[in-house]
């Protein structure tokens, strides 16, 4: 039993790192999908107040077509970011007198403080204890806006500063600016217990290769996938290289004939191997 997990766990990281040798073609055509800042639909909403660009908001309990600012306690209510109406390629306004327009995923720019250290590239943004306000994500929040682009060390580019209590009542001094954020809100795969399952150093493995999370139901999937496609590549390679073998045993003369066949067995196998591979990773990318 303890051979079969740890042959497993060998084979799931097996899976996720030879996906990550395909992740960088599809990464290349997601960076330049998100380069800009006119990458979505800006939906507007009313609200009860003004709302600042860059604020984190969800929608009200009550009306949906509503937002307000989203709190720590509710993090996993984040809906989405307030921008300008110029910001976005498109926008859908109301006649409300007060309103404002969210993003639910692009990139742009999320106001953040250092509550929880400096954010820096690659940090997943989840909302502090400050209303609407991000932070560097950590273990404790269960939902993340997105991941840093850019980088806030609390001393440049200093746009407010706040006192803040800790749990043993001290008080932090916290400096807010902005960064900028690919949205994409899913459940934070740094949160302990979140992986649904997902064993934490693999789910860690796949946010670094594949930039999100993964469930089980993709993991299981991808694992049965590609243990197939590999079964199938080795069960070809063996008989037909086996096959070649004796027959060039039996017959030298016919040696290059069977050798072209072997190479076209070797060929194919390649390919199942390489679509096994594709299909494994766009399951895993969903």
């Amino acid at each position: 039993m303890l051979k079969y997990k740890r042959w497993s766990r060998v084979l799931v990281v097996t899976l996720l790192v030879v996906c990550g040798s395909i992740a960088p073609a599809a990464a290349a055509t997601d960076t330049k999908a998100d380069s800009g800042s006119l990458q979505t639909v800006a939906q507007s909403y009313t609200t009860t107040k003004p709302l600042q660009q860059g604020l984190i908001v969800q929608l009200d309990d009550k009306d949906k077509n509503k937002v307000t600012t989203v709190t720590y306690k509710n993090a996993k209510k984040t809906y989405g970011v307030v921008v300008a109406a110029s910001a976005a390629a498109v926008t859908l306004s109301s006649d409300a007198a007060q309103q404002a327009y969210v993003v639910t995923s692009g990139r742009y720019n999320v106001l953040v403080s250092n509550q929880n250290g400096e954010v820096d590239v690659g940090d997943f943004v989840s909302v502090s204890a400050i209303d609407g306000i991000g932070m560097k994500a950590d273990s404790d929040v269960d939902t993340v806006l997105g991941r840093a682009v850019t980088a806030f060390n609390g001393k440049s580019n200093v746009i407010s500063t706040t006192t803040l209590k800790d749990s043993s009542g001290k008080q932090l001094k916290v400096t807010m600016g902005m960064v900028a954020v690919d949205v994409a809100i899913v459940p934070s795969p740094l949160h302990t217990g979140a992986d649904g399952g997902v064993p934490q150093f693999v789910q860690k493995l796949a946010v670094s290769l594949l930039g999100q999370p993964i469930n089980p139901v993709q993991l299981y999937i991808s694992v049965a996938l590609f243990l197939l496609g590999a079964g199938t590549v080795v069960s070809l390679l063996y008989s037909g290289i086996q096959t070649s073998m004796t027959a060039i045993g039996r017959n030298p003369l016919a040696r290059q004939s069977i050798m072209r066949n072997m190479i076209q067995v070797i060929i194919a196998s390649v390919l199942i191997f390489i679509g096994c591979l594709v299909a494994v990773y766009l399951i895993l990318k969903i």
